[in-house]
């Protein structure tokens, strides 16, 4: 994960606790807690990480986003209207990583589908997104 992305998304991340956290469980406070705390450590290691830390830090932040759904608290998080700043350019560096991950052909057909289908919600495919367990 590059640092630019990273330190925006620990940035966004940060913002909606502060909006959130005095309306979430202590279990949800806790889980979110340790979800900043390994983006932290994952934007300050940059190049070093492994894949093993960022697939824990996608379970974290799939419980973190299931647990805020659970407990309804989306009314409370910010709208995007400046509650929460946001980087408004997307860097190169950015821009060559999403190059990589899809071709245009896979993108086109994502984007049909979206179309066709309107999509899923969260709550459908957020279990993809937590860890699997033996």
């Amino acid at each position: 994960m590059t640092e630019a992305l990273t330190s925006g998304l620990l940035r966004d991340a940060e913002a909606l606790y502060e909006k959130l956290a005095a309306k979430m469980s202590d279990e949800l406070a806790t889980r979110y807690l340790q979800f900043l705390a390994r983006l932290s450590s994952i934007q300050k290691n940059g190049a070093g990480v492994h894949q093993e830390n960022i697939d824990a830090l996608a379970a974290d932040m799939a419980a973190v986003l299931k647990g805020i759904s659970d407990e309804h608290l989306w009314e409370a998080a910010p709208t995007g209207s400046g509650d929460a700043p946001r980087s408004s350019a997307v860097t190169p560096e950015i821009q060559e990583w999403a190059a990589r991950q899809f071709s245009d052909e896979e993108i086109c057909a994502g984007l049909r589908e979206i179309e066709e289908t309107g999509g899923r919600e969260f709550c459908e495919f957020v279990h993809e997104l937590e860890p699997r367990r033996s």
